[in-house]
Order: C-alpha cells, then structure tokens, then sequence
C-alpha cells in the first residue's frame, strides 16, 4: 500500500471523478496480490465518491473480489451494474468483448454457487452466444475459442469444451492460453495426468503462467497431488 499512498495523495487534489478512478487504480492492484479486502474497500469507496461511476472494469472486479469473498448476491449486483454500462453484450458481438464475457461467465458462477442453475444457465448461454459470434467475427483468431472453450466447461459440456479448446490449439499452437485453459478443465473434472500434461507445455510457451497455479481455483481439485506439487518445484 505504500507505493499506492502518494497516487492516492495526488488523487484528493482533483475532482470527483479523478479521485474514484484513483481509488479504482488502486483497488486493482490490491486485488492482483489478493488484497481481497482492501482492494474491496477502495472499490466501494471509489463509488461512494462517485455513485454513478461507469467503470465496467470496476463493477466486472468488485464483482470477482465478492465472489472469492463468497458474497454471491452482491457480486451478482455487481456484474449487473456491469452489464448495464454496456447492455449489447446480451446480443452483439464487440471490437473488444472479452471482459464482457467474462462478466456473464462470473456471473453464471455466483448464481450456481446460490444454486439459482435455470438463471446460471442463461448467464453462460449469453456468454456463449457472444464467444460464437466472436468467432465467426474473428476465424483466425484462437481467443474467441477459448473463450467459448471456458463458457462450454462451466456449463458441463466437457467433451465440446475440450474440442474449443483443441481447434484453438490447431489454429495456433504455441498460444499458451489454450494449454492454460485446457489444463484448468481438466484439474476442474479430476483428470491430473491431462491437467499436467497440458500446464507443462503451457509454462515451456509462457513462463509467466506459472505464477497463476498458486491462486487459481481451478487446481484446488489437484493441489495437494504429488504431480502437481512437483510442477510447482520445477
């Protein structure tokens, strides 16, 4: 918190607006070294000072903080507000909607976790529909099936995941992102050797995901296995 201090200082020398943005900054720093909490409190501080803020980037990460933190309800209304910042996510494929489907796919996740699965269905059948449309926007492009590789995991369709996941792999082979997300299905459905196999070749095209394996959810299944713990030491 100490570097962010000074940015914060310079922040109550500005309007309204510059301070909540300042705060937002903040907040999204605390989160990435999971500073749930206080990244938490700069987020609701930011809309304190500036209630009709239109940050879908700070609704869409107040929205994950609150899901960690198992606020389901609220990280619903957050995903909400963030939809609302930009409605066309419910049926029009944007230059740029990744964090557009990542709110859908968020959100699918809380309403399951509240066992609200007829709505967390419709919730990943949104984020689905903008991932195929995505891709016929974009065919040579291996982020839109793995975005839709992501949307078919969460609703339980492995095996169509898993084909997402491979027609990416094909259309770009050293895009780590693919090995990443397939690993993570994998971990998510028990299957180790797959889950192991696939993270390895993820960190030999990207070292930098290996940084992700501490916190990411998806390997709580497969943590304490000794391959698993292994490809950690390594």
């Amino acid at each position: 918190m100490g570097l962010a201090l000074p940015l914060l200082w310079r922040g109550f020398k500005r309007p309204k607006h510059f301070l909540a943005n300042t705060l937002e900054i903040i907040g999204f720093f605390l989160q990435i070294f999971g500073q749930f909490k206080p990244a938490l409190a700069c987020y609701n501080k930011a809309i304190e000072i500036n209630p009709t803020i239109k940050e879908q980037s700070l609704w869409m990460n107040r929205g994950a903080i609150l899901f960690n933190l198992k606020q389901y309800e609220e990280a619903i209304y957050s995903d909400d507000k963030a939809i609302e910042i930009e409605p066309t996510y419910l049926d029009t494929a944007l230059p740029f909607p990744i964090d557009i489907h990542q709110i859908g796919t968020n959100r699918g996740q809380a309403l399951g976790m509240l066992k609200r699965y007829d709505e967390a269905i419709a919730s990943y059948d949104q984020a689905l529909k903008l991932s195929q449309n995505l891709y016929q926007q974009f065919p040579n492009d291996p982020l839109p099936l793995n975005i839709r590789g992501a949307a078919l995991s969460r609703m339980g369709r492995a095996a169509e995941a898993i084909a997402s996941y491979e027609q990416a792999i094909q259309l770009q082979p050293d895009y780590a992102t693919s090995w990443y997300n397939k690993a993570c299905h994998y971990a998510e459905n028990g299957q180790v050797v797959e889950a192991i196999s696939s993270l390895q070749r993820a960190f030999e095209l990207n070292s930098d995901f290996a940084d992700s394996l501490v916190t990411d959810r998806s390997f709580d299944s497969i943590r304490d296995r000794e391959e698993f713990q292994q490809l950690l030491k390594n």
